[in-house]
């Protein structure tokens, strides 16, 4: 009788631990529903698909995720940081492993967005890749910080000491970068803040040797994040660069930072297809395969540009971060 109520017992155990389980697998339908756009939109192999919409899935659902460590070496020498290059006639990558920073030459100066980690990142790869790049450093006139977080305004206080530039910011993540380095951790690669300078407005146009850029603020990422829309050529032909300011979901999660996050990434595709952009571009080399087209344009010949992927392919690109991000929130 005893062995009976036991086997009883476990039964029901079994049975109560086979129903947590499916309840786990259970996915809401909204939720699939956004998952499955962004995994379309962002394209199969797609980091942005692939990382940002596994968020909202539980382990039997997931995608497989490719190893980011693969997707940061490609295009480079196993152990040795990516090569500065020529992406655009005016638009030159000078990044490395893990993220990006680029600068728009113009006949009066250069436009930097980001600054790496630290003065020691700035001054190899972004001072050492723009000589070997066939420019000088001294001509940043100005350098625009796409969000408040040390590996993207590590080196901002170095080059904007150094060579006068102006940097530039959203109001919000000035602050935000500022109260962050003073009652956080700081990461011990990143240097501190730069010292308060240009504040950035929603579509602010920033002009320098004839070439305008325009700025937008889109919150998300962190409060204040900034994305672009840089004008660029390519051997005279001119295209329309997109740039997406923040892209990991590394922010507080609760339901209204990730509609925060969508609002933003849904209203930049807006703009991103009002405008014609045709180039996708990330401040991270994972996320728009950066290293894997710089070594892609090595060989690229009288072909197309790799960056250029068309302007139904970058609004996708962006809207994919709005999916993702919608998922996410129906999870809260």
């Amino acid at each position: 009788m005893i062995n009976k109520r036991i086997w009883m017992m476990s039964a029901a155990v079994s049975l109560a631990l086979a129903g947590a389980a499916v309840a786990q697998d259970t996915v809401k339908p909204d939720v699939m529903k956004h998952v499955e756009a962004g995994r379309a939109l962002a394209g199969k192999n797609s980091p942005v698909g692939l990382i940002l919409c596994n968020g909202a899935l539980p382990a039997s659902k997931k995608d497989k995720l490719p190893n980011v460590a693969e997707l940061q070496a490609r295009g480079g020498v196993a152990g040795q940081p990516p090569e500065p290059a020529k992406v655009f006639d005016n638009l030159y990558y000078l990044g490395i492993r893990h993220v990006s920073a680029w600068a728009v030459d113009t006949p009066d100066g250069i436009i930097l967005f980001d600054t790496l980690d630290n003065h020691t990142e700035a001054a190899d790869a972004i001072e050492g890749g723009l000589r070997k790049l066939g420019l000088d450093p001294a001509r940043i006139k100005y350098i625009v910080v796409t969000h408040g977080h040390g590996d993207h305004y590590g080196g901002a206080k170095y080059l904007a000491d150094k060579y006068k530039a102006h940097v530039l910011m959203s109001a919000a993540d000035w602050k935000y970068m500022a109260d962050r380095f003073a009652t956080d951790k700081p990461h011990p690669g990143w240097d501190g803040p730069p010292a308060h300078d240009m504040v950035v407005t929603d579509g602010q146009k920033l002009t320098l040797g004839g070439e305008t850029i325009t700025l937008y603020v889109t919150p998300g990422h962190t409060p204040g994040t900034i994305s672009s829309l840089i004008p660029v050529t390519d051997h005279g032909a001119r295209h329309l660069v997109a740039q997406w300011g923040g892209t990991g979901f590394n922010f507080p999660h609760s339901q209204e930072n990730f509609k925060i996050y969508a609002d933003s990434a849904a209203r930049f595709s807006d703009i991103v297809q009002a405008a014609g952009a045709d180039v996708p571009l990330s401040n991270h080399p994972e996320t728009d395969s950066a290293i894997v087209k710089n070594d892609l344009l090595k060989t690229r010949g009288n072909g197309p540009n790799p960056y250029v992927l068309g302007k139904d392919a970058t609004v996708r690109f962006m809207k994919a971060f709005s999916e993702c991000a919608q998922a996410q929130e129906m999870t809260y």
